[in-house]
């Protein structure tokens, strides 16, 4: 199954794809349907000003994502035309169509595009991706380097969220309220740090969250959850 939003990912090489532009991604369209994304615990100073931040199980892990609708299929975030309405968008979101893979066996990063995006070489693709010695150009350099810090910080957001199941803080959460046609909505499957578990805390262990920067990224979560109230 291919990641979301990406319908046909490729290995990116400057041999079949020396010739490639691409169009600046300004639609988003493509993530119209998704009620919420990955976030990564480098995002949360940005991503709570505008989204409530929750937590899902992934497998036998735990991640933070950014809530974008209460409704399954719909992004309050993406405008008709595509246009999407908040200050900060996430970086999941922000890297398409580029996206990260790993080499078979190996730790070793690969850049990847998704040939399905509708902005590859069409007539306003005016964006090379590589340039005429075959290196990368702009476009994808800034890909590279995006999806490099992004593996990185991916690091840290899971040591964040296995600090948080070490000192069993979450806990079930429910999501919900009015629509815009008054229709009332409820999602579950979510976690949130409880706030009386967290409240128990002795201050050997809020010192330690202090220094290691959890402690900051727990009250970025609970000030983050007031944005529910955009999403009816």
């Amino acid at each position: 199954m291919n990641p979301m939003f990406y319908q046909k990912p490729v290995v990116l090489n400057e041999k079949e794809h020396k010739d490639w532009k691409i169009e600046a991604v300004e639609d988003y369209n493509f993530a119209k349907k998704t009620n919420s994304v990955y976030l990564m615990s480098t995002e949360f100073a940005l991503a709570t000003k505008e989204y409530p931040i929750v937590f899902v199980k992934n497998n036998d892990t735990v991640i933070p994502i950014a809530l974008l609708g209460i409704k399954d299929d719909t992004n309050q975030f993406v405008w008709p035309k595509g246009v999407w309405d908040a200050d900060y968008i996430p970086a999941y979101v922000r890297r398409y169509p580029f996206i990260p893979a790993t080499k078979e066996g190996t730790d070793e990063l690969m850049l990847c595009i998704d040939e399905g995006y509708k902005g590859l070489n069409t007539k306003k693709a005016k964006l090379s991706l590589f340039d005429k010695d075959g290196k990368p150009d702009v476009v994808t350099q800034q890909a590279i380097n995006l999806l490099q810090s992004y593996n990185a910080e991916n690091k840290v957001t899971t040591a964040f969220c296995q600090k948080l199941v070490d000192l069993d803080l979450l806990e079930e959460a429910q999501v919900g309220g009015a629509t815009s046609e008054g229709e009332q909505v409820a999602m579950g499957g979510f976690l949130r740090v409880s706030w009386a578990k967290f409240a128990k805390l002795n201050a050997k262990t809020v010192k330690e969250l202090f220094d290691s920067g959890v402690l900051e990224l727990i009250y970025a979560h609970f000030l983050s959850m007031v944005n529910l109230k955009n999403l009816a």
